[in-house]
């Protein structure tokens, strides 16, 4: 385990908290020009929904408060930034040397969610319930 001088765990805890600040503000600019993105690609071609189709109704959706119907564009969104949240929380344990029980930062975690995300796009295009609106 490195050990961190005073200064660069400083940077560090800035880096985290100016990163979701900076998503944030990118995305509230670009939710004025969100008609002018192109169509899914695939959607587009094979008329199959990829794990990221919905992901720009979802974050309209969740920059204008409606969390549900960010969940139901694509709970991804939601995920990631719980997510987020969650490694944020165990690099700082770590920074301070700290042991966390559970760490996903793991390689059999990251298997999970590939195969997590390989079965949400199965179900997404067999079951229309879980196709965005």
């Amino acid at each position: 385990m490195k050990n961190y001088k005073t200064y660069q765990k400083i940077l560090i805890l800035i880096a985290f908290a100016i990163l979701p600040i900076a998503l944030f503000l990118s995305a509230k600019y670009c939710v004025r020009y969100v008609e002018y993105f192109p169509p899914c690609l695939s959607y587009t071609v094979f008329s199959i929904h990829c794990p990221g189709c919905g992901i720009t109704r979802a974050t309209v959706a969740l920059l204008n408060g409606d969390i549900l119907l960010s969940l139901r564009q694509n709970f991804l969104v939601v995920f990631s930034i719980t997510l987020y949240i969650w490694i944020c929380i165990e690099l700082i344990c770590r920074l301070f040397d700290k042991k966390l029980k559970f760490t996903i930062l793991k390689a059999k975690y990251l298997w999970v969610l590939l195969i997590f995300l390989a079965i949400w796009t199965v179900l997404r295009n067999v079951f229309p319930i879980f196709a965005p609106i």
